[in-house]
């Protein structure tokens, strides 16, 4: 059986903790930085398509001990100039439930979701985030505060494969806007593409020298693509310079939140997840 491919995976990088409170420039100096990561993910909440939507339970030990296949992708950059900043995020996920992990909510009786139909629930996501931050407060030597603004894009699509039984003509999935593949009938939402604007605060602390703290967080949408989005991280760096770049060894924690409808009836199509986990990674600074 196929079991979850899906959103935790070896990526490259969030905004994880790519600046200290303390930074060692001149007024014309920029630097930049790159965060190869890990993101330990887990899903909960719902997808809907064509009015058919299960609700998805993966924890982090779900993700990890009951995968075959994981899929993942993810990028991000950041040039930052004194008390200004400028970032770039890069996400792609895919993931694939089964029964084991999923449940179809409110089921027609002649369709079902069934482990021995070989069903399962394939979800793909692209996320593009830009960002523009600024330094707003430095309440200590040592922390800083940062205001940012950004827009978040996203494009997801949703396929739920479905087992139809004789209780239902042949024809009966093609008249509720369901199309045929094999012996399933799947419900497919087609490409869901919108974009939210986020607004949010980040503190960088440092600990002791090579010690730095950073707390982020966000929201969006307001209606204006998704209904809303959130999004928090937190994460401790220990930095190392074994040459002329500043290393940083990254553990932290993210979540990231959207809940997004649209169309109604049997073309209904909705993404209300979290997703969220620990990240261990790498910060390249120079």
């Amino acid at each position: 059986m196929r079991k979850l491919l899906a959103l935790p995976a070896i990526a490259l990088a969030l905004a994880a903790l790519p600046a200290r409170a303390e930074e060692k420039q001149t007024p014309s100096e920029w630097t930049f930085s790159v965060t190869p990561y890990a993101w330990l993910m887990g899903a909960t909440g719902s997808l809907t398509a064509k009015g058919q939507t299960v609700d998805v339970n993966a924890g982090i030990v779900d993700m990890f001990g009951k995968t075959d296949t994981l899929t993942a992708l993810m990028a991000n950059t950041e040039a930052r100039h004194g008390k200004l900043a400028f970032g770039l995020d890069l996400i792609y996920t895919k993931m694939v439930a089964t029964p084991a992990f999923a449940t179809l909510r409110n089921p027609t009786p002649w369709l079902s979701f069934s482990a021995n139909a070989g069903a399962n629930v394939t979800s793909t996501m692209v996320v593009v985030e830009g960002s523009a931050s600024y330094e707003i407060a430095r309440p200590a030597p040592t922390t800083a505060i940062d205001a940012l603004v950004g827009l978040r894009y996203w494009h997801v699509s949703t396929d739920i494969d479905l087992a139809f039984t004789a209780t239902g003509s042949i024809s009966t999935p093609f008249d509720i806007g369901l199309s045929r593949t094999g012996g399933f009938a799947v419900a497919s939402s087609g490409s869901m593409d919108w974009a939210d604007p986020i607004l949010g605060f980040a503190v960088r602390h440092d600990l002791a020298p090579n010690h730095h703290l950073r707390l982020r967080g966000d929201v969006g949408g307001f209606g204006v693509g998704s209904q809303f989005t959130w999004q928090t991280f937190a994460g401790y760096a220990y930095d190392f310079s074994p040459g002329s770049t500043t290393w940083s060894a990254v553990l932290g924690y993210r979540a990231l939140g959207i809940n997004y409808s649209a169309g109604s009836g049997l073309d209904s199509r909705s993404v209300n997840l979290v997703l969220h986990g620990p990240v261990l990674g790498l910060t390249a600074r120079f």
